[in-house]
C-alpha cells in the first residue's frame, strides 16, 4: 500500500463508506478482494452512480491494518481533505 492510497480522512467499514458515498465526500472507496459480494452490493452501486472509483487491491486484513485496526475491514472510503 502507498501513502497516497490513503491521504486524507477515512470512513472505515462497509456502513460508514456508503454513508460518505452517499453524501459526497468519499473520493475513492477500497473494497476487500476478499468479501462476500452481498456485504458490498450497495456500497458498489452507490460508488458507480457517483462516479467514485472503487479498488480492489487488498484482503480484509491488510484494510483493517492500514487503519490501525485490530479487526479486518471490508471496506474503507477515502474522503476529501477537509483543509
Amino acid at each position: 500500500m502507498t501513502e497516497n492510497d490513503w491521504q486524507g480522512p477515512l470512513a472505515v467499514g462497509t456502513k460508514e463508506a456508503l454513508r460518505a458515498v452517499r453524501a459526497g465526500l468519499a473520493t475513492q472507496v477500497h473494497i476487500a478482494t476478499d468479501c462476500e459480494p452481498r456485504v458490498v452490493r450497495d456500497l458498489v452501486a452507490a460508488c458507480e452512480a457517483a462516479q467514485i472509483p472503487i479498488r480492489r487491491e487488498y484482503t480484509r486484513a491488510q484494510l483493517g491494518g492500514a487503519c490501525r485496526l485490530k479487526v479486518k475491514a471490508a471496506a474503507v472510503a477515502v474522503l476529501q481533505s477537509t483543509r
